[in-house]
């Protein structure tokens, strides 16, 4: 499956600006990971490290959630494989040893799009109701090709691995 780039309009300022507070909340209660925003440049540097580590590029997956209410549109989240295998054995209080199927590596990416557009949307307001399609994931290539596009994406490091955030056709 393959999920077209979704991106038309800008997110509202308000949901970008709180982007970062939540994927920390989120990492850190969830995941019990830790993130911090980090720049165009420093993320294009996470992801060709991550590619120069092993033999062919590394395989990255994209969630994307839709939402509806107040605001409309829907929120993708990119992480490598790797960093979906490690928030999925945190997040079952597994171990490292521990293998996870695809199937199951692709519910980490989906649940963690889900929490942060959940989280976030509530911060903007607690008294709408939104309602939360379920998440949408595919594995993506050229996220190396991609990395530059700071105006559609925020980025984020989280356990020292490359993570993107972008908003696709937000609406009031």
């Amino acid at each position: 499956m393959s999920l077209p780039h979704s991106s038309s309009r800008t997110a509202p300022s308000d949901l970008r600006a709180l982007l970062p507070e939540v994927v920390a909340e989120v990492a850190e209660h969830a995941f019990f990971a830790w993130a911090e925003p980090c720049e165009p440049r420093a993320f294009a540097d996470l992801v060709a490290a991550s590619d120069r580590s092993r033999a062919t590029p590394a395989v990255w997956l994209c969630a994307r959630v839709g939402f509806q209410g107040v605001v409309s549109g829907s929120l993708e989240v990119l992480l490598p494989v790797e960093l979906a295998r490690e928030l999925g054995v945190a997040l079952t209080g597994g171990s490292a040893s521990d293998g996870l199927t695809d199937q199951e590596l692709h519910d980490v990416a989906g649940e963690l799009a889900n929490m942060l557009c959940g989280v976030l949307l509530t911060r903007v307001d607690r008294r709408q109701a939104f309602e939360l399609r379920p998440p949408q994931v595919a594995r993506v290539a050229g996220v190396r090709e991609q990395a530059g596009r700071a105006d559609q994406d925020q980025f984020f490091c989280l356990n020292d691995r490359p993570v993107a955030v972008r908003f696709g056709e937000c609406a009031p």
